[in-house]
C-alpha cells in the first residue's frame, strides 16, 4: 500500500505531538525518545520525497501543456502575456499551465526551484523573472512561441 502525502504529514504531526509530551517528562526512557526522533526524521524525508515527485509530475504536465499552447491556433506573438487570453479553451490551457508552474517551479517557502527551471529550459521553454524586488522574484514567466505565461 502506498501512502499519500497527507498520510505522511498526519504521521509527522502525530510524532511531533508525542515528542512535545515526552519533552514535558524528561525522565522518560532516552532510547525510546531517540527512536521517536529517528522516526520523525524518516517521515520528514518521505514527505520531502513525495513533494519532489509531485513537483516532477507537475513539471511533466506543464511541459505537455506548454507544447499544446505552442501547437495551438493562437497567433505567434512572442511578447504577448498569455494570462489575458479570454477564449474558453485557451484560457483553460493557460490556467492549467500557471497552476502547474506554481506547483513545479516554486518550493513550499516561495523560492524558485532552479533545477526545474533548468529542466523546463532544456524542454525549450525559458523561465525568467517577471517582477522582482530586493528579496528576489515576485513572479516568474515562462516563454512560449505564442507569448509568455506569468506565474507565482
Amino acid at each position: 500500500m502506498t501512502k499519500t502525502l497527507e498520510q505522511y504529514e498526519a504521521q509527522y504531526e502525530l510524532i511531533n505531538n508525542i515528542l512535545n509530551i515526552i519533552d514535558e517528562h524528561k525522565d522518560t526512557n532516552k532510547e525510546f525518545i531517540n527512536k521517536i526522533h529517528t522516526l520523525k526524521r524518516v517521515i520528514a524525508k518521505d514527505i520531502q520525497t513525495l513533494r519532489y515527485k509531485e513537483r516532477e509530475k507537475d513539471l511533466h504536465t506543464l511541459v505537455e501543456t506548454l507544447r499544446d499552447i505552442d501547437n495551438s491556433d493562437l497567433p505567434d506573438e512572442y511578447d504577448y502575456i498569455l494570462n489575458s487570453v479570454t477564449n474558453d479553451y485557451y484560457s483553460i490551457l493557460i490556467k492549467k499551465a500557471i497552476n502547474k508552474a506554481d506547483g513545479a517551479l516554486i518550493d513550499d517557502e516561495g523560492h524558485p526551484i532552479w533545477e526545474f527551471h533548468d529542466l523546463l529550459g532544456d524542454s525549450g521553454f525559458q523561465v525568467f523573472p517577471g517582477e522582482k524586488d530586493r528579496f528576489g522574484w515576485l513572479t516568474g514567466c515562462v516563454q512560449t512561441k505564442k507569448g509568455y505565461i506569468v506565474y507565482g
